[in-house]
């Protein structure tokens, strides 16, 4: 009896046994799957971000590609070409005086041509008043025999370069007036009579070589040439004309030659408004009215010691400028010269002044030379 229970015992025992091991391993094999099924979307995710990378990665290359691309092409003007155009494109007229003709206009359609040296056995000497000034013209040529530029001769809104001869003598009033395509101009040093406006309102105009045999500086020779930058005044020119550089809003520098010694009349350089510093030849002896008016920028300006007379409102408005030593012997200083000029401090034998003091200044200044 006792083995017979015994015997029950440890079929129990057995049974028992084999459910846990059974229900251990289906625990397991859960463990597994669930283990197995946790990899598999992280490793899908890894895929799905190394896609994402990669393709990221491509857009970037292909974008810095194409903007290298854009960057290495230069959009380039197809070259003009000059031609020499039918001389029924142009009419003219026979002047005694000259002993050949004058272009008086030009009707063709051409950008680019060349002004023959003659036409019909008569020479070319001179373009005429407004000879291109409805003209398509984009490069000129002027071959050599011409000597003249006539009054507007040149004035053409589309005129963007002109060859000149080394037979040109004289430009006249206005000769590139408004040409305000162009943007460069080497003026031949066979030239030697100047008019007045030559380069007026070359709105365009950037660079400007003149000869070095220059005497005279025209009055408005550069006004309102708003992109000049910078002018090299040749050591021959004694004289620089009234409101020859005015509104030249873009000009930082010039360099004035001690060889000028009169600057006429009024506004030499008014409303440049980008020019920082300037230096006074030492032989100019009048700084004339509303010489640097409206120059806002201007923070440095050298006076020697031969000036004289300080016109009216020759700094009027010059806000910037800091700090002007006159000379001990100087004979006027006008009661508003330095009208706006807010932050200036004037030294005048020894004693300094603001620009609010500038009454007393002159006041000073004319009893100085009273004594």
């Amino acid at each position: 009896m006792k083995k017979r229970i015994l015997s029950i015992m440890i079929v129990v025992a057995l049974a028992l046994s084999m459910t846990a091991c059974s229900a251990a391993s289906d625990e397991t094999t859960a463990e597994g799957n669930v283990t197995t099924t946790v990899s598999t979307a992280e490793k899908a995710d890894e895929e799905k971000e190394k896609t994402k990378a990669e393709e990221t990665e491509k857009e970037a290359e292909e974008t810095t590609v194409e903007e290298t691309e854009a960057e290495t092409t230069v959009e380039t003007k197809p070259e003009i070409e000059i031609v020499d155009v039918p001389v029924e494109d142009f009419e003219t007229q026979y002047d005694a005086s000259l002993g050949g003709l004058i272009i008086e206009k030009y009707n063709g359609g051409e950008k680019g041509i060349r002004v023959p040296a003659e036409i019909d056995g008569d020479p070319v000497l001179k373009i005429g008043h407004k000879a291109f000034y409805y003209s398509p013209v984009k490069k000129l040529e002027l071959s050599e025999g011409i000597t003249t530029i006539g009054e507007y001769g040149l004035t053409c809104l589309t005129l963007e370069e002109v060859i000149m001869p080394t037979s040109l003598t004289k430009l006249d009033n206005s000769a590139f007036r408004e040409c305000k395509a162009l943007t460069e101009i080497v003026i031949p040093e066979t030239i030697t009579e100047f008019g007045d406006n030559m380069f007026n309102s070359c709105y365009a105009l950037e660079t400007v070589t003149l000869p070095s045999n220059m005497k005279v500086i025209p009055e408005d020779m550069f006004y309102r040439c708003e992109a000049l930058t910078t002018v090299n005044i040749p050591d021959s020119v004694t004289t620089i004309g009234e409101q020859a550089f005015m509104c030249c809003t873009s000009l930082t520098n010039i360099n004035l030659p001690d060889s000028v010694e009169t600057f006429e009349n009024w506004g030499t350089f008014e409303d440049c408004t980008s020019l920082t510093e300037i230096t006074i030849p030492k032989n100019v002896t009048i700084i004339p009215d509303y010489m640097f008016e409206g120059c806002e920028k201007l923070k440095s300006i050298t006076l020697h010691d031969n000036i004289k007379r300080i016109e009216g409102y020759s700094f009027n408005d010059c806000t910037n400028l800091r700090e002007l030593t006159l000379p001990d012997d100087i004979e006027y200083v006008y009661p508003f010269a330095f009208d706006g000029c807010t932050a200036l401090t004037i030294t005048y034998r020894g004693q300094t002044y603001l620009a609010s003091d500038n009454q007393k200044l002159s006041a000073d200044v004319e009893a100085n030379n009273a004594a």
